[in-house]
This record gives C-alpha cells, structure tokens and sequence, in this order.
C-alpha cells in the first residue's frame, strides 16, 4: 500500500524505499551515482504542503498589467507581450502573501450573513420581494464582499478577494473602476482636509439637521439629522452626516477633492455638498491604498502587484524601484489616526476592534438603503478596505434578511477577525502619537448653509439620539451611542443623481 510509505508517519520506511527506487534509476543509466547520493541525502518532509489559497483575481490582475502595461519591458506592442507572457518563459514574482489571502477568506467565509458556503449571500428585490435580479445580466444577484489589503511601507498588495471567485464572478469588485459609493468612510478625506488646513480634532461643530445653497440649482439641500454640537472626533466616531456635511463647507469641498486625489483615489469626484457622504464612486483598492498613506506618516506608495521578473534564463528584466511621495505632514497623518483610533475604541468601527489590544484606526461607511456598505482600517503595518453588497450594482440590503446591513455590523466585523489572526502572530504595533495641539474651539460659520447653526463653545452636547453632557471645546469624555443618522429625502437631487450616504455608520 503506498501509504505504508507516506513519510510522515513512516518516515524510515520511506527513506529506504526511495534508496531503492534511487538504485534501480541508477541501474538504468538515467542518474549517476553521484547524482543520486545527492539527491539520497535530502530530508524527507515532516510536514505535508498545505495547498495555497485562492489567489485568481490577484493573478488575472497581473495578468492583464503584465499585458496592458509596457514599462514592464515585456514589448512595445500588445502582440509582442502576449508573446512574451505566455510563450516567453518568464518568471513573476509577486507581492502576495498566501498567508493574509487566507486569513482574508476566512474571515470572511466566518463573518458573511446568511453565507452559502461559497462567500455568498442571497440578495432580494425590495420592490417584488423576489430574488433581485442583476440588470447587466438578467440573472439573479448575489451579495458578497471584496477586500484589498495593502502594506502601508511600501504599497506592496498582500492580498486580495476580489468576489466569490473568478470562474463565478469575473468582474474583480476590489479594483475594477468605477467602485461603488463609500458611504460616510470618504469623511476621513474631510478630516485630513480640516486638519490640513488648521482645524484640530477638538474643534466644535453641530449636528444638528441641515440645509444648503447648491450653486446653480434651483432648490436647496435638506439632510435631517439628530445631534447637537460636539467635538470632530465625537462626530466622527457618531458619523454624524450633518457634522460633516459642514466640515465640508467650512473647509472647501474642492479641498477635500484635492486631498482624496492627492491619497490616491482615481475616479473622477465632483465637488458637490454630498461628497462628505460618500456620493461618488470608489474602489476598494483605492481606498486601502489611501488609508495606508495615514499609517504610513503622510508618505504616500503607489500601489502595486509585481516585485520582479525574470526572463528564461534567470535574467532580472524588471525590478520594482519604490518612489514614496510625502503627500501629507506627518502631524496632519498622526490627527487622522487619532480621530479614526478612537471611532475603533468607541464609535461606529466598534466591531473592528482587534484581539490582543493592537490598535487600530478606521471608518464605516453605509450608503442609502445599504445598497453598500463599508469598513476600511489600518494598523502601521497593513491597511485594508471591506465593501460589501449586491454584486449586480446598487441594490438595497435592507430586506435582505441581514438585521440591519450597515458597515459597522459586517465588513466592521469582517475586518476585526481578519486582523485579529493577523495579529496573533504578529507583534503589536502603535501609532506615532500627534503634537500636542491647541485648545479646540467652534469651526464657526458654515458658507452656504441656509439657516446657519448654532457651534458656540459652550453648549447641551448630543449625539444622534443620546444627550452626553456639556463641553467648551475640550475633548468629550463620553462614549456616543453608535446609531445611523437618519436622512430625509433631499429637497433637490444633487447633480450626481441622487444622495449616496444615507446612514452615519
């Protein structure tokens, strides 16, 4: 029986039948003597190979740069790369870890609502209660999640899920452009806008419901919200959308845009009020490779996929040559950290909470009707952005059968579970604490705001739905209650057509 031979639990008896088996290939002439003494003088294993985790969409993904992209020195034309990659021997090396890819679907096939066993989930329509169906297609929808991790040092991507798996699903929801909505985790890019522009994390502002001019529109721009004033941070971990919708303004939507550019976000973003909300469409890769640019200090990696390669010979015809660009003041990253560290603490990112005490620093983010919902966080050494929903565009999660799909619940906890393997077998890392800053005081009057709102130092503080005392500006000492902003319905459509960010988590 050949498992009599199985080296790890007859390793004896496997090194001599393979002295036999040696003998008699010498015996043939196919191996010299010497040849097999070396090849006699191996250690057998003591332990079986552990098969390597899915990794198609990573491998198509490099697949089509090695095809597309000539500065790999493949060729100059399309032809000539095809020929090189397929036909041209060439070896790639890549930044993949099998190690994190495994973890990553673990912790997701462990945390997926209502998980089919293949990382799906049943999504239905919330007009016919029936299965929802996919418009591009015809065919009935599925719900699932695509991650992208990216290590913050370099920009190397260690892993990536980009949908239930290639042969299902082709189409790879963590990098294909144009994304989906991020939901309320675009406010980080307000945040590193204020703090930019000298806001501090203790500065006030209220939360209260809001209305504001749109320029070339004939109506206004209605959000109901509950919340009264309460530090950055505070609104940041309730993920008040009025709070932010002002932050907005006060700071200049335009400098929000060049902020989210300057990270590293590719889609095309309009400057409208809405943006803070998450209105605009972004990729998950763009949004760990842009949250890994807080972790890192402010300097900035381009993401990417190929170490080297070589050619049939072992010649290295390419090798990665870092470029990190300092795009953000080390003191304005450190803020970040800070304000997103203390949402994981006690805010709405509460379920991303890691094992072991590592910190962490990150933002929810759930569109209307959770159409989308997202995690995206980071430790020094790994950051990585969750998106979960219907892979057949922006369907509602509501009647799903989920209890309330909102990206605290899910990708939030998806992300606590993933790191907390991580870290099990990593050594702790802490952030870089900030300066010192000054006293926080109100960010005073909102530009284009109807109505304005009361942000006096001095005030009852609330957060969505809960009264948490009183400040003067100093950092809040009390836990918000993590509860989704509700929002009416917008008493104009925005020009992006509609009103992505409609739950604070």
């Amino acid at each position: 029986s050949p498992n009599a031979y199985d080296p790890f639990t007859n390793p004896e008896l496997a090194t001599k039948r393979r002295e036999i088996v040696l003998k008699r290939i010498v015996e043939t002439g196919r191996l010299t003597e010497q040849e097999a003494a070396l090849y006699g003088a191996v250690s057998m294993p003591t332990t079986p190979n552990v098969p390597l985790p899915p990794n198609d969409y990573f491998v198509e993904e490099v697949k089509q740069q090695l095809l597309d992209d000539p500065s790999f020195g493949l060729g100059a034309t399309p032809a000539a790369r095809n020929r090189t990659v397929f036909d041209g021997g060439i070896r790639v090396f890549t930044t993949f870890d099998p190690a994190l890819q495994a973890k990553a679907l673990q912790a997701r096939n462990d945390t997926l609502p209502n998980n089919q066993g293949d990382g799906t989930f049943p999504v239905t329509d919330p007009k016919t209660g029936q299965p929802a169906i996919d418009p591009a297609t015809g065919e009935v929808t599925f719900g699932t999640q695509a991650i992208a991790s990216i290590e913050p040092s370099s920009g190397a991507v260690r892993a990536l899920v980009g949908g239930p798996g290639f042969e299902r699903y082709k189409w790879n929801l963590a990098t294909q452009l144009p994304g989906r909505q991020p939901g309320s985790s675009m406010k980080t890019f307000v945040l590193a806008a204020l703090f930019e522009n000298g806001f501090v994390p203790s500065d006030t502002v209220s939360g209260g419901s809001c209305t504001f001019d749109v320029p070339g529109q004939s109506k206004n721009y209605t959000v109901s919200s509950r919340g009264g004033v309460n530090t950055i941070t505070r609104q940041t971990q309730a993920s008040n959308n009025c709070a932010f919708l002002r932050l907005g303004q006060v700071v200049g939507i335009d400098k929000v845009v060049d902020m989210a550019k300057r990270l590293g976000v590719r889609s095309p973003l309009e400057e409208l009020v809405s943006l803070p909300l998450g209105t605009e469409e972004i990729s998950p890769i763009d949004m760990a490779s842009a949250y890994a640019t807080f972790a890192n200090d402010g300097v900035r990696n381009e993401p990417y996929y190929v170490e080297r390669i070589e050619d049939r010979d072992g010649k290295v015809i390419y090798q990665h040559q870092a470029n990190p660009q300092p795009v953000l003041d080390p003191q304005v990253a450190r803020l970040v950290n800070a304000t997103l560290e203390a949402n994981v603490t006690g805010g709405t990112g509460k379920n991303a909470r890691i094992d072991g005490g590592q910190p962490a620093a990150g933002k929810t983010g759930t569109t209307n009707d959770s159409a989308d919902v997202w995690f995206v966080g980071y430790t020094p050494g790994l950051s990585t952005a969750i998106w979960m929903g219907a892979v057949g565009g922006r369907i509602s999660l509501v009647n799903a059968g989920l209890g309330g799909a909102t990206g605290g619940r899910y990708p939030a906890t998806t992300w606590g579970r993933y790191y907390s393997m991580i870290y099990a077998e990593r050594a702790l890392e802490d952030f870089i604490a900030p300066d010192a800053t000054r006293r926080g005081r109100s960010v005073g009057k909102v530009p284009n705001e109807i109505g304005g709102s009361s942000n006096s130092r001095t005030t009852t503080r609330t957060t969505n739905r809960t009264t948490t005392g009183t400040t003067t500006g100093t950092t809040a000492t009390t836990a918000p209650t993590a509860t989704p902003t509700t929002t009416a319905t917008p008493t104009t459509v925005p020009p992006d057509g509609g009103f992505g960010g409609g739950a604070g988590q």
